[in-house]
């Protein structure tokens, strides 16, 4: 799907995307001087006393049009896009929304499906819980606890990889930049089809090397419980504690067989992009799979 609007590319291996990436360089050049002027325009305007830059566009979530929040380094090289670009009505950032906006587009959910998302205490769970009333969320609170309890805040508690949801009971999941800290990650795969009705769909996003066939393991879990680093320590931040949540995989296309291999009957990645919508940077990565 590709229109002034929109550009929404699916896409099955690497292959596939080296191919259309040098077919379509002009693409690519004219991408980049949309966010050059962009930049430039908003550099002209007045910066607020944070240091934000503002970028009008159409926020999809508040489904009207709106200035989002730029976190601006010295130039486009130092602009963490996938994080920033919040919406100031739903307070969701750029993958947030691109994510929200493909949801709608490839699951079509209905009032009725029961939807799982793996986060409870974000502005995308209360983007989501606000239109479908059968949305459950949920956070890892912990290994000590059982998937389904609920603490006294009204945080629900579910581990990936032991989900307490019957099988067959959910029509869609959506879990954004979850997987890359669970180390057993085809597991929570396997959980993910294991609790969708035939015909499911799962969206997800996650730190994804398009240019890698393979999986990066950054770090495991030995048969102690230990973890072991193959590589620098890096932390993504936690919205229940506040504080680093270890990651220990990067994703490479790898991760689509694995997918149809945990029980999945097709999955591909989507690079999202719109100037109007504001999905600004590169291009935004999704994965989708259906049962």
């Amino acid at each position: 799907m590709v229109n002034k609007d929109l550009s929404l590319l699916q896409l099955h291996s690497m292959d596939e995307y080296y191919a259309y990436a040098h077919a379509n360089k002009e693409n690519h050049q004219y991408k980049h001087l949309i966010l050059e002027e962009l930049l430039e325009e908003a550099k002209s305007g007045v910066v607020q006393e944070n240091g934000m830059l503002k970028i009008g566009g159409v926020s999809y979530p508040a489904n009207c049009a709106t200035q989002f929040d730029l976190s601006m380094g010295g130039d486009t090289t130092d602009i963490n896009w996938r994080e920033s670009l919040i919406c100031p009505i739903t307070l969701t950032n750029n993958r947030q929304r691109a994510a929200v906006h493909f949801f709608d587009l490839l699951s079509k959910p209905s009032t009725s499906d029961m939807i799982w998302v793996s986060e409870q205490v974000t502005p995308l769970y209360r983007v989501i819980d606000q239109r479908f009333p059968n949305t459950i969320g949920s956070e890892f609170l912990g290994s000590s606890l059982a998937s389904g309890s609920v603490n006294k805040e009204g945080t629900r508690h579910e581990d990936f990889t032991k989900l307490s949801f019957d099988d067959e009971s959910l029509d869609h999941i959506i879990s954004l930049d979850c997987l890359e800290h669970i180390p057993d990650y085809e597991c929570a795969l396997s959980e993910a089809a294991r609790t969708l009705k035939p015909g499911g769909t799962f969206t997800a996003t996650f730190p994804f090397d398009i240019n890698s066939q393979e999986n990066l393991i950054r770090a495991e879990v030995n048969e102690d419980g230990q973890i072991v680093h193959h590589l620098e320590p890096e932390y993504h931040g936690d919205p229940v504690t506040g504080k680093g949540v270890l990651c220990y995989q990067v994703f490479g296309w790898q991760v689509l067989d694995q997918l149809v291999a945990c029980g999945f009957s097709q999955a591909s990645i989507f690079l999202m992009w719109s100037q109007k919508y504001a999905y600004l940077g590169p291009d935004q990565v999704i994965i989708f799979a259906k049962k």
